[in-house]
C-alpha cells in the first residue's frame, strides 16, 4: 500500500512540475510574440516616418574605408512623445573597424524598458555567434537566442550574463543621449 502511494505522489508530483513548466514556456512564447509584434508595428511606423527622428554619424563618408585604422559609427534613435517627453522606441547602432562590423538595434516599450536586442556581427574572434536576440521582460532576461559559429575554437570574452549588463547599460545611455538631444531649452 506504501509503495502504491509512493509511485501516486510521485506521477502525481511529476504532472504538476510538467504543466508548470509548460505553462511558463507558453507564457514566455506569448511574451515573446508580443514583442516581436511591437517590433513590427515600430519599424512600420518608422518606414511610414510617423516616430521622431535623432541620427549621429562619426565618418559619414566612409573614408579610407580600407585602410586598417578606418572606424564607421552611426545611430539612429527613432522616439515617440509623451507627456512633453521623448521616448524612445528604436534605436539602430553600427560599428566599423576595420573588418570588424556590428550592428545592434534595441527596441523599447511605450514605458522605456528595453524589451528587445538584436546583435550582428563578423567578430569571429571575440564571440561565439554571428547574430544574437534578446527579449526582457520588465528589466530581466526573459529569452537569449544565438546561433553558433561553424567550427571555430575562440576563448570566450564574456559570458551571457555580462553581456546582458552591458546591453542594458547600453541601452541606458541611448536613453540619455536622447533626452539630451530633445531637451528643450
Amino acid at each position: 500500500m506504501l509503495k502504491i502511494l509512493r509511485q501516486y505522489l510521485l506521477m502525481a508530483s511529476l504532472s504538476f512540475w510538467a504543466s508548470y513548466t509548460l505553462q511558463a514556456q507558453t507564457t514566455v512564447n506569448t511574451q515573446v510574440k508580443q514583442i516581436n509584434k511591437v517590433y513590427q508595428e515600430i519599424r512600420s511606423d518608422v518606414s511610414h516616418k510617423k516616430l521622431g527622428t535623432s541620427h549621429f554619424t562619426f565618418n559619414l563618408k566612409r573614408h579610407n574605408l580600407h585602410h586598417s585604422g578606418y572606424r564607421h559609427y552611426s545611430q539612429k534613435l527613432y522616439y515617440s512623445w509623451q507627456q512633453e517627453q521623448a521616448c524612445l522606441r528604436l534605436a539602430l547602432v553600427r560599428s566599423e573597424r576595420g573588418r570588424v562590423d556590428y550592428q545592434k538595434e534595441f527596441l523599447f516599450n511605450q514605458k522605456g524598458e528595453l524589451v528587445y536586442f538584436q546583435e550582428k556581427q563578423n567578430d569571429e574572434k571575440k564571440y561565439p555567434y554571428r547574430e544574437v536576440k534578446v527579449y526582457f521582460a520588465q528589466g530581466k532576461l526573459l529569452v537569449w537566442n544565438q546561433n553558433q559559429q561553424n567550427n571555430l575554437h575562440h576563448q570566450r570574452i564574456q559570458s551571457p550574463v555580462e553581456k546582458v549588463q552591458l546591453i542594458m547599460q547600453e541601452a541606458k545611455a541611448l536613453q540619455a543621449d536622447l533626452h539630451k538631444q530633445t531637451k528643450k531649452p
